[in-house]
């Protein structure tokens, strides 16, 4: 999910997170029989990273106490399908997951291959909406300036997939899928605890 702009007065409402281009990536990890497993989203600026386990996984009980920062699990996914995402039309922040089996009047999302983005025609010719450091021109934030010391290049501005210190692991999915899958192994039960601090119900 991406693309929208925010309708923000800068001069009268001042806001460090504000910018004209926000989105959000909305990832779902499935499991050996294709149901889903795990749901995580992250903001298109590498923030908010999120987990919205399955009633597969829940949080570790034996969590390190010191020098560790816990996922961050704002509710269990529900089980039933479809999905709702409900989400904060000033910071399009997730509000609420859940399922609703009523009829409702959507409207479908125009798809697009996401290599796309990287040669989009302009004037005649073709350019990439990315620069040189993956990021998108123009959608700088005020809070680069507040930020700036934790060594991450312009936070909050827009990224492109595989610029995000988070949620960019090629190995995600596969860690959480043997932590569920071998968790009769120690090697398994290590990486989840180490990553993510979930385990298999």
């Amino acid at each position: 999910m991406g693309g929208k702009k925010k309708n923000l007065q800068r001069k009268k409402n001042p806001d460090i997170y504000a910018g004209q281009l926000d989105g959000i990536n909305w990832r779902v990890t499935l499991g050996p029989d294709g149901e889903p497993r795990l749901y995580d989203a992250i903001h298109n600026c590498g923030c908010y990273h999120e987990f919205f386990p399955s009633r597969h996984l829940r949080l570790r009980g034996d969590l390190p106490a010191a020098y560790f920062e816990p996922p961050l699990l704002p509710q269990t996914a529900p089980e039933q399908q479809p999905l709702v995402l409900r989400i904060a039309h000033h910071t399009h922040f997730i509000q609420r997951v859940y399922h609703d089996a009523s009829p409702l009047a959507v409207q479908p999302m125009a798809w697009e291959e996401y290599d796309a983005l990287r040669s989009l025609p302009v004037d005649g010719t073709h350019r990439s909406l990315f620069g040189e450091y993956g990021l998108i021109a123009g959608t700088e934030r005020a809070e680069r300036f507040i930020l700036w010391p934790m060594g991450i290049r312009s936070p909050g501005a827009m990224r492109q997939w595989g610029r995000h210190a988070n949620i960019n692991d090629d190995h995600l999915s596969m860690r959480i899928q043997r932590d569920r899958c071998e968790a009769s192994s120690r090697s398994s039960k290590k990486r989840g605890r180490q990553y993510f601090g979930l385990s298999q119900i």
